[in-house]
């Protein structure tokens, strides 16, 4: 179903059981004081579709938690893509592209079911409007001495007019902004405390403001025609509006079985037309209820003040905007991509589709997580323009897929940096700086203004250890390496213990100190040496946590009755932006194992390169798919390493 029609659907649910609830706890009180319950209910009903769409997102964390799969195989590859080449996308990712439409056509019965039974509700109440309409224009007026000495009794403060119905009908109040009582023809021939009883039923109505309530209600449950609970709600908030008048008429005097008789003996008239646009004395359905209501004298009869509908109506209407401002802020994917994209652009959340995005993400949907960041980049520039910091948020969410996903993303992480520094330094954009300084590596004057923009905009940032590193790596370059030391020693000194900035920063210190052209001392060599160690053990620690874990039991060795594993799908990896401006290649290892259902887990790095290489070759092997290893013609899980290559070209 559509996220905002499932949403409001739900929302309404919620409502309508709250109402209940209240009303239910509420059964001692006055049937006006239930009934302003109702009549709440029905004005947040209204609004909640209007909120929903239109409040900011108010974020709620469900406990489902998105479960990332990884496919692997043992084998060897190697990386020699160019920057700029993109691979074709997996054929499985355009299949899943263009499932879309099988959910998208049940979405839109399903919200065009619900919008034709509302209008069929509304159009009920128009048709009976108009006949009213048509009704008022052609009834003559009544002569009623006794008006103006009834208003007055129960404080109906506003002119009403009274017409003559034909003879036989039912007595009804009808009209808005101007009300009007409509009296069959033969009301002439009544007793005068028949009549004063009728008319102090119609004018209670007209008091209390049951006309437009009658509107306000129907609109709101035709709304949400297919839930049961609104239809027993409709029935609850009619029967208590007749009882509240009915209290108001034993209030003003009449005795309670003489007005019971009145009741009996008019609920076998007819309305003159459909009554959903007016307010009819009796209603057969409800006639039981009432009577038993105004022959018990120990019921609770006191309406509510005059300002407690006001005030009702507004705590509707504060208590509803949480509600319609909530969205499910869940990991798990969407079933349908574009229609989360119509969702969140016609709520102009963009909070919802990065949050989609990051879904994707974690499971290596590259392309589906940049389709969503484009429709909130555009969500984005409807909000607040292409000059924001919103936008520029948008395009750095951007620049980091393509930077992270080159190989995949159909996009340069140099453009979306570009465009998002664009329009002015802030700390924010100090890592987009960075990175279009790594980018520029091969011009040193570029490099460093990059970089150095990004130390000035963010001194004190989370990067600040990296750009203090590449700022070295420069000096390098440019054949100051006494300032280069110094900096990659203030770099290291900055660098968060046990961070992948750390795991970097040592890294790059190490390769600057490696044996040059007049070799190195031993000294530099033996710290070079323990720098790469401790790189290692973070990002041996770092894979660790990113593999998928499997408790498969006894785990078997190729070999003898076991059969090795099979490629079924090979991926090669994505060189990282780090290595390659810095020249790095090698091999990476990784010890894991194969289980029966074909996937690689607990994946182990047995030597790896650095410079964000290691992270790549898990992302290459995690999406590898195979045949799995066999003994006796059954899959088992077995051990297996593989090699991954990285060579620039």
């Amino acid at each position: 179903m559509n996220p905002i029609v499932a949403a409001i659907a739900i929302k309404s649910v919620a409502l309508l059981a709250a109402a209940w609830i209240l009303s239910l706890g509420m059964r001692r009180a006055s049937a006006a004081g239930r009934h302003l319950v109702w009549t709440a209910a029905s004005i947040a009903l209204l609004v909640l579709p209007f909120f929903s769409a239109s409040l900011p997102a108010l974020p709620f964390a469900p406990a489902a938690k998105l479960l990332t799969p990884a496919v692997a195989f043992t084998a060897e590859s190697q990386a020699a893509r160019p920057i700029g080449q993109t691979p074709p996308p997996p054929q499985a990712d355009r299949h899943a592209a263009k499932s879309v439409p099988f959910h998208t056509n049940w979405a839109r019965i399903i919200a065009m079911l619900w919008a034709m039974g509302a209008a069929f509700g509304w159009a009920r109440w128009l048709a009976s409007w108009a006949a009213m309409r048509s009704l008022r224009a052609h009834c003559p007026a009544a002569r009623v001495p006794e008006l103006e000495s009834l208003c007055g009794e129960i404080g109906v403060r506003r002119r009403v007019a009274v017409l003559e119905a034909a003879r036989g009908t039912m007595p009804m109040s009808f009209g808005t902004l101007h009300p009007a009582i409509f009296l069959p023809a033969d009301a002439i021939e009544w007793s005068v405390e028949r009549r004063r009883a009728v008319l102090l039923h119609e004018l209670a109505h007209i008091r209390r403001g049951d006309l437009a309530t009658q509107l306000v209600g129907r609109a709101a449950f035709s709304l949400y025609w297919w839930n049961p609970l609104g239809w027993l709600a409709w029935r609850e908030f009619l029967k208590l509006r007749e009882r509240a008048a009915d209290d108001v008429v034993l209030q003003a005097g009449t005795r309670a079985s003489d007005y019971a008789a009145h009741l009996l003996d008019i609920a076998g008239r007819k309305t003159c037309v459909p009554a959903a646009a007016s307010v009819a004395m009796v209603q057969a359905s409800h006639l039981e209820v009432r009577l038993a209501a105004i022959l018990d004298s120990r019921m609770r009869r006191k309406a509510p003040g005059r300002w407690a509908a006001a005030l009702a109506s507004v705590a509707a209407i504060v208590a509803v905007a949480p509600l319609a401002a909530i969205r499910a802020q869940s990991d798990a994917l969407p079933a349908d991509v574009d229609a989360t994209i119509r969702a969140a652009s016609g709520q102009k959340n963009f909070a919802m589709l990065d949050r989609a995005a990051e879904g994707f993400v974690k499971i290596r949907r590259y392309e589906i997580a940049q389709k969503l960041l484009e429709a909130s980049l555009k969500v984005r520039a409807d909000i607040s323009g292409t000059s924001s910091e919103s936008y520029s948020d948008g395009l750095l969410k951007l620049g980091d897929l393509a930077w992270d996903h080159a190989g995949v993303v159909h996009a340069s992480a140099h453009n979306y940096y570009a465009e998002a520094i664009a329009a002015g330094d802030r700390p924010a954009a100090a890592r987009a700086l960075m990175r279009l300084g790594i980018l520029a590596f091969r011009d040193p004057a570029a490099a460093e203004g990059y970089v150095q923009r990004a130390i000035n905009v963010d001194p004190r940032g989370s990067d600040l250890a990296e750009e203090l590193a590449w700022m070295a790596a420069i000096r390098d370059r440019q054949g100051n390496a006494a300032e280069a030391q110094a900096l990659f020693t203030r770099a290291l000194a900055t660098a968060a213990s046990g961070s992948m900035e750390q795991a970097l920063v040592s890294e790059m210190y190490a390769s600057f100190l490696a044996p040059r052209g007049n070799g190195t001392s031993p000294d530099k060599a033996l710290w070079a040496e323990t720098l790469v160690k401790r790189a290692g053990k973070i990002r041996s620690e770092q894979i660790a946590s990113l593999s998928p874990k499997a408790d498969w039991g006894n785990v078997q060795r190729i070999g003898g009755d076991v059969k090795p594993p099979t490629v079924k799908k090979k991926v090669d990896p994505v060189y990282s932006q780090e290595a390659r401006a810095l020249k790095i290649d090698g091999a990476v290892v990784f010890r894991l194992v194969i289980g029966p259902d074909g996937c690689a887990r607990n994946i182990v790095l047995e030597r790896g390169v650095g410079f964000g290489l290691d992270e790549r070759a898990l992302d290459a092997v995690s999406e590898w798919q195979f045949e799995p290893g066999t003994l006796d013609g059954l899959p088992v899980p077995v051990l297996a390493t593989i090699e991954v290559n990285f060579r620039l070209l």
